[in-house]
């Protein structure tokens, strides 16, 4: 895998800007199984922050995230996708179209951002 899930959407976003047309179709049934998929590696990768980064809530998780500097933030998300969630990881492209995986990649960054913006906002109370 080597690369991490944010390099990918961003690569893959660049390549995936010809419109929605090359967005393959899915029935119900794959809609549900990429939507489970993503469900398992996300959740794999929430309780593997938490274990390295030794917090106990996904708003302390993101705050110490998102204070990491790119570099430190990259190293965490190869570990993660090395050691911990390969398996998920490799499930969930397998079953999402690549521009369902940015979407989801970036919907997911957008709530941590939330989730880092309030923890920082109650630690200062």
């Amino acid at each position: 895998m080597g690369s991490s899930f944010i390099t990918l959407c961003e690569s893959d976003s660049n390549s995936n800007q010809q419109g929605s047309a090359d967005v393959p179709k899915l029935s119900r049934s794959q809609r549900k199984q990429c939507h489970e998929s993503r469900d398992v590696y996300f959740s794999c990768v929430e309780l593997s922050q938490r274990k390295i980064l030794e917090t106990k809530t996904a708003s302390e998780t993101a705050l110490k995230v998102w204070k990491m500097n790119p570099d430190e933030r990259k190293q965490l998300e190869e570990r993660i996708d090395k050691e911990f969630c390969s398996k998920a990881y490799q499930e969930f492209t397998q079953m999402c179209p690549g521009s369902w995986t940015v979407y989801f990649g970036r919907m997911r960054d957008q709530r941590n951002r939330q989730l880092a913006a309030e923890a920082a906002a109650n630690s200062k109370t």
